[in-house]
């Protein structure tokens, strides 16, 4: 998630701005969209803002959610749980699209090296700083820790897509010169190798026990994200088309809800079957991909004193997204043992599980949101508040 916060001195204006080379037009019929020019720069920047705003709110609902998805025992908080986690899973996918938009759309030209170099001082150095700060909160809640531990996987939970960003970022540079030569058929040909490779074929398998030995090596892992918010960025939803879309998002939704209630019950020892989370299942690309242009064909207007305090509020919220995704398990794991006192208020009324999952949710991005707004007034290094 956070590639596409540390990219906040991109520059957007030249993203928005640069035409695509005529020759090379990426034109997609088959999702019934429209070119998305437009004459007002601000509001064709300013859905990057909110789809932050919303894609970390999104990692917060669905970290505070999980231990109810789980609660298989208890199927109403396994519905809650379930169909907050369900509308939350595209965080990671709205991330990693706007990443691709800016990255890979970049006018600025620099070195391999030196593109390497200014994302390591962004992103690696908070994954290091955090790392350590994770491994000191573990060892003081009673966890062992070595060194291979330390090595072999995260230091907490949420640090696992950092790590996956490192690989994206060495691929970038080679991306940007595929994109750089490459035409639509060939550009749709790396898109539909990844769809098939690293989401249908695993989905199959993962559901049947059926997939076919076949490693898709080069469009593997969250690299086609990157390419497809690339493509997308020139497009927005038709006006006569939205129904169509929202329908869409809607079954997909439904398909995750559904598909993981039925997988999870429909086994001898109920536990909760995961496979419809995964951020490349089929039904999550496309849900996510929806909600992405929908974001972009919206026209924001903020209007009067309230819209003003609205528009800052977004913007804000956006800036200290990255550092909210940093901090937050420390919070939430805190205010997760504070509220709990509403669930024993009464037995298996899923309201109340509502309610405390709602309290946790908003205090978790206001404490976090503080957290940030705090370091930037004592001047705290942005490799601990970036």
């Amino acid at each position: 998630m956070p590639l596409s916060l540390a990219e906040r001195d991109q520059d957007h204006t030249a993203v928005a701005a640069a035409p695509r080379n005529a020759d090379t037009p990426l034109a997609l019929p088959l999702l019934q969209i429209v070119n998305a020019q437009s004459s007002d720069m601000g509001n064709r920047l300013f859905f990057i803002e909110f789809l932050r705003c919303f894609a970390i709110i999104q990692v917060i609902l669905l970290h505070a959610s999980a231990p109810f998805a789980v609660a298989v025992s208890a199927k109403g908080n396994f519905w809650i749980g379930c169909i907050v986690d369900s509308a939350a899973r595209s965080c990671v996918p709205l991330f990693l699209l706007i990443s691709g938009m800016l990255l890979l759309s970049s006018t600025h030209e620099e070195s391999a090296v030196s593109f390497l170099r200014r994302r390591f001082w962004r992103v690696g150095m908070p994954l290091i700083a955090w790392t350590l700060i994770y491994c000191c909160w573990r060892l003081n809640n009673g966890a062992h820790l070595n060194w291979q531990s330390v090595v072999n996987q995260p230091a907490c939970y949420h640090l696992q897509y950092l790590y996956y960003l490192v690989g994206l970022y060495l691929a970038t540079p080679i991306l940007r010169a595929f994109l750089k030569g490459a035409d639509r058929r060939l550009v749709f040909y790396f898109l539909a190798l990844w769809f098939v490779g690293a989401s249908i074929l695993p989905a199959l398998g993962s559901l049947t026990g059926i997939a076919p030995p076949i490693i898709f090596t080069v469009t593997t892992g969250f690299s086609g994200y990157f390419i497809l918010g690339y493509v997308l960025r020139d497009y927005k939803i038709a006006e006569n088309r939205y129904l169509h879309f929202g329908l869409l998002a809607f079954a997909c939704l439904a398909i995750t809800i559904f598909g993981t209630y039925f997988l999870t019950f429909n086994q001898a020892v109920p536990k909760l079957n995961e496979a419809l989370f995964d951020y490349s299942s089929p039904q999550v690309i496309v849900y996510s991909a929806i909600l992405f242009l929908a974001a972009k064909s919206f026209s924001f207007k903020f209007a009067g004193a309230a819209g003003r305090l609205a528009a800052r509020a977004i913007e804000s919220l956006s800036a200290a997204s990255f550092t909210i995704y940093l901090v937050h398990p420390i919070i939430l794991s805190f205010l997760s043992s504070q509220f709990k006192w509403m669930l024993a208020l009464e037995a298996h009324r899923s309201f109340l599980t509502v309610g405390y999952l709602m309290a946790v949710a908003v205090a978790t991005l206001l404490l976090s949101w503080s957290f940030f707004l705090f370091c930037r007034l004592l001047k705290i290094p942005t490799w601990i508040a970036p």
